[in-house]
């Protein structure tokens, strides 16, 4: 038998605060990663191919964490009649008479109702010694920091209940209590007059949660709120000796009938916790991907204006009037631009076979310059039930693509044509106010190829597509 009694709990480390620490932390290495990818093209595979990889070894290093965690902090150990810290296999304890004050609060940020963030601690005195603290990621901080106060206030009633037998009034800042009964900010209530009086908690820390429920015969309960815990602790010792009640007693039993094991990984903690971790790097992996999306679009526009405009020069500005040279474009090596931003057009432009597209501005023989027009086809209103009011209006657009085909070294145009998009749908007999306008779909890449297979045909009676493949 150890010389402070039975062992009763050890409280170790709380996997589910490192779990949520974990998770936030891992945003910071996705970031690196992507500045990263942005920096070196290529140093990463694909998402679809990292993503397993990355999820399985954020999980092995969170275990691997939490293991190396268990082994390193200390871990508080709960007798009969003391408390012990326990550290590398040496331990140190105190009775519970030594145990003198604690101070210090755990804050915990909540998200509709869930808690997402803690920081601080309670600080845990013998004298002026701070032997140990209930940091955050002590398992069951606040049953811990709740006995613990539960202890120091028991030590000290035997002197509490001698001066309020003695006639003295014992105060508590916000009520007193004395032979006569209860006095209180509210009124006066008269030993004889109360049916129960009892002491309830909140969260358990250092904040004023402790509340006093007064109860009469036919009348409403009293609640008398804004204690700190200890004083809660007094108060409902001093109360049970008065009225020969036992709550403390059954207060402390309560706390001590579930075992917390020490700090160990439970199922329900493991389950939530690959939940969480998969939620944050499914989010992490989306946003990396539009970091790098973006990074690739900036890259390649770096790259389109490195070959085709070095000097800055507008693409898409053709001279006035137009060519009178015969069109051809069987051997054409073609660049798609959209003006203003002179940018290529990758629907267009990746539609293009690699022996059709230039790579520079020196293989380069015709421009394609590409114009998008939305036309309003419909204006569709929608009329109260009741009357002829408008309430609101919903549009069709169909879409026009402008092609001005110009000779790159000449700058003069070549051919001005059209592409017409797909007519948009009907509009909804019913609908409700804020239903998006209407658009049909743009010509597709099939359709722009399909407008350079005819030009070549036209031109070129004997040749094939431009493209190669049939039409």
């Amino acid at each position: 038998m150890h010389e402070l009694g039975e062992l009763l709990k050890t409280y170790g480390l709380n996997w589910l605060q490192l779990l949520q620490r974990f998770a936030l932390g891992l945003f910071i290495p996705f970031v690196i990663a992507a500045v990263i990818w942005e920096t070196v093209p290529g140093s990463f595979p694909s998402f679809e191919v990292a993503a397993p990889y990355a999820l399985l070894g954020a999980v092995i290093l969170f275990l691997l964490t939490g293991l190396y965690l268990s082994l390193r902090r200390p871990r508080i150990r709960v007798y009969e009649h003391g408390v012990g810290l326990r550290q590398q296999g040496e331990e140190r304890t105190w009775r519970w008479a030594q145990i003198t004050r604690m101070d210090g609060t755990r804050h915990y940020q909540y998200v509709n109702g869930i808690p997402v963030w803690a920081t601080g601690a309670n600080h845990i005195y013998a004298g002026n010694e701070r032997i140990f603290d209930i940091a955050v990621l002590t398992n069951g901080a606040n049953e811990l920091a709740g006995y613990i106060q539960m202890k120091m206030a028991q030590n000290h009633l035997p002197n509490l209940i001698a001066a309020y037998r003695a006639g003295e009034a014992i105060n508590f800042n916000i009520l007193t209590v004395n032979h006569q009964g209860i006095s209180t900010v509210k009124g006066q209530y008269p030993w004889p007059t109360i049916t129960d009086a009892r002491v309830r908690f909140g969260w358990l820390s250092n904040e004023n949660n402790a509340r006093l429920m007064i109860e009469r015969e036919g009348q409403k309960p009293q609640k008398i709120g804004g204690l700190p815990p200890v004083q809660g602790y007094y108060l409902m010792g001093l109360l049970d000796a008065i009225r020969g009640q036992n709550h403390f007693a059954e207060l402390q039993a309560r706390y001590l009938k579930s075992r917390i094991k020490p700090g160990c990984l439970s199922l329900y903690t493991a389950v939530w916790g690959f939940i969480l971790i998969a939620v944050v790097l499914v989010i992490s992996v989306t946003t990396l991907a539009g970091l790098v999306n973006e990074g690739q679009a900036q890259a390649r526009r770096d790259a389109f204006v490195s070959a085709f405009r070095p000097g800055g020069q507008v693409l898409c500005q053709p001279r006035p009037g137009s060519s009178d040279a015969p069109l051809s474009l069987t051997d054409a090596r073609l660049l798609v631009v959209q003006p203003p931003a002179d940018e290529a057009y990758q629907p267009y432009h990746d539609a293009l076979s690699a022996e059709q597209q230039a790579t520079s501005r020196t293989d380069l023989t015709h421009l394609v310059c590409v114009d998008i027009r939305w036309n309003e086809v419909e204006d569709c209103e929608y009329v109260a039930d009741d009357s002829e009011r408008v309430l609101f209006h919903i549009r069709r657009f169909r879409s026009t693509v402008y092609l001005t085909l110009i000779d790159a070294a000449t700058n003069q145009t070549l051919l001005e044509d059209r592409l017409r998009g797909e007519r948009p749908t009907e509009c909804p007999d019913e609908a409700e106010s804020g239903h998006a306008d209407i658009y049909g779909t743009l010509p597709d890449g099939a359709a722009f190829q399909e407008w350079l297979n005819d030009l070549n045909e036209e031109s070129n009676p004997d040749s094939g597509p431009i493209d190669g493949q049939p039409v």
